[in-house]
């Protein structure tokens, strides 16, 4: 049985090139639309810039407003109208116009 890149056989050698070409073929492009985890993390993000500052509330209940209130509808729009790279300019954002810049930078991602 044949050797390759120094003693390793065939069957690990066939293993290694899958998972270098694999390892090629998922590289992150910043201009693919977004994926719901990115998605998940600018909601988040989005939460935190609207209630820093805000003071006698009850921080956790507007918090959880929020979420019902952008809901599934912002993470089903975010993935059609956001590519990575606006997200994760927005994710760094410091706040809601920064945000708005990031997310209005381009057209839609393209599906």
């Amino acid at each position: 049985m044949g050797n390759c890149f120094g003693g390793i056989r065939r069957r690990g050698c066939s293993l290694l090139f899958a998972a270098i070409v694999a390892t090629g073929c998922t590289s992150t492009d910043d201009e693919s639309p977004a994926d719901r985890e990115a998605c998940l993390k600018l909601r988040s993000h989005v939460i935190d810039v609207r209630l820093t500052g805000m003071t006698n509330v009850d921080v956790d209940a507007h918090r959880a407003a929020f979420e019902r209130s952008l809901g599934d509808d912002f993470l089903d729009s975010c993935g059609k109208t956001f590519s990575v790279r606006q997200v994760k300019c927005a994710v760094e954002a410091v706040d809601s116009e920064a945000i708005e810049a990031c997310t209005r930078s381009s057209v839609a991602a393209p599906r």
